[in-house]
């Protein structure tokens, strides 16, 4: 069965160097927050990841 998907524009996001970042939703809300490297184990495979921490919202 195939799986149809439609993206959609949801905003604007812009990462800093120190991992903090700031989201422009489309309806003009704003969110903060910091982004952390993070790493998963599934299976005995590492994977990873991009973990996010809301400051604000």
């Amino acid at each position: 069965m195939p799986v149809y998907v439609s993206p959609s524009d949801g905003g604007t996001v812009v990462i800093n160097k120190d991992g903090t970042y700031k989201f422009s939703h489309t309806d003009g809300t704003v969110s903060s927050g910091k982004v952390e490297l993070g790493f998963y184990t599934i299976g005995g495979q590492v994977f990873q990841s991009i973990q996010n921490k809301l400051l604000n919202k």
